[in-house]
């Protein structure tokens, strides 16, 4: 039924007599082309361009205020008022004094204790307060851009993972550094902590995983065996198994119990390209992974069975009309 729907759309858009022309439109008929998109199925509607009305853009709130150009005929006054209202609004939520020194990576919540982290691709880790809007902490605490910051379960530990495989595990209420772990020399894709228990995992562009005691910086469990970058990584809901994801199109669910690898997930019915990321369900164990080639996998993790496997792109139901 979704790919009928699609090609009786297609069809009706190839019924418009539309026409490459590079004259001007002021000799348009839109009375007509209005009446020919109707009879084909699909509802339109002109707006008068009057009838919006001004269009005034977040750029022009700065030129106010560096020029002053409350009286410039282009402006009214409800307009200038609206201006400043905005203005107003912008300055109230934005944090004050924190601009980051590069491009923004990585951020972390702490809904309780009302704290924001935030992580650059200029190595600097930044603290913000919610409760005042400012910025408490500002410091290049790594070697590389900051690629991800994540709190512990219990929220009393976060860790901060640089592109160039370092990560520092921090205390969550004084902000202390508690281990610093440089003995990885690949790049980290990605982190993930424990459910239960103050234990993190990595991944690495060499395609091997590791889970670290997160008070002491020891390597717990070292996971090797797939044949590419180990892109995405989880732990399953009772913290029992890790299960990562790789550029080799396959899964793998390892028991970190003996740190054997359960089920291997490849095939003709899963990913035809690189895997890119993954999520699992609160409360099945089910998990998603999505690919370069818009797949959508879905797998039980427990006896690893690929659910679905769909291409994202053949099932959204297009709606043509306007």
């Amino acid at each position: 039924m979704e790919n009928q729907d699609i090609n009786e759309n297609t069809n009706n858009i190839n019924k418009l007599n539309i026409q490459d022309d590079d004259n001007d439109n002021d000799d348009v008929n839109f009375e007509t082309l209005q009446k020919e998109m109707n009879d084909n199925g699909m509802q339109f509607e002109f707006i008068n361009e009057e009838e919006l009305g001004e269009i005034i853009y977040d750029d022009d709130l700065e030129e106010i205020k560096q020029n002053n150009i409350q009286e410039d005929e282009s402006l009214n006054d409800e307009d200038y008022k609206k201006m400043l209202e905005r203005k107003k609004l912008i300055e109230v939520n934005a944090f004050q004094g924190f601009e980051a020194e590069g491009e923004i990576y990585s951020v972390a919540l702490d809904e309780k204790k009302k704290v924001i982290l935030v992580g650059d691709g200029e190595e600097y880790l930044y603290r913000l307060n919610l409760e005042d809007n400012s910025l408490s902490f500002k410091e290049k605490t790594c070697k590389d851009s900051i690629i991800s910051i994540r709190y512990s379960y219990d929220k009393s530990l976060f860790l901060v993972a640089s592109m160039d495989g370092q990560v520092k595990v921090y205390d969550g209420t004084d902000f202390k550094l508690i281990v610093s772990i440089e003995d990885n020399s690949d790049e980290i894709l990605w982190t993930d902590w424990h459910p239960k228990g103050l234990v993190f995992a990595i991944g690495t562009s060499a395609g091997a995983s590791f889970v670290y005691d997160a008070k002491t910086g020891t390597v717990i469990k070292s996971l090797y065996g797939h044949n590419d970058a180990c892109s995405a990584g989880s732990f399953s809901l009772d913290g029992k198994m890790l299960l990562t994801a790789s550029n080799d199109k396959t899964v793998k669910v390892w028991e970190l119990k003996n740190s054997h690898c359960k089920y291997t997930i490849r095939g003709n019915k899963y990913h035809k390209a690189d895997i890119l990321c993954m999520a699992i369900a609160k409360t099945k164990s089910l998990l998603a992974t999505g690919s370069g080639f818009n797949e959508l996998g879905i797998v039980n993790y427990d006896n690893g069975n690929v659910r679905n496997n769909f291409n994202i792109l053949l099932h959204i139901n297009i709606d043509c009309s306007f």
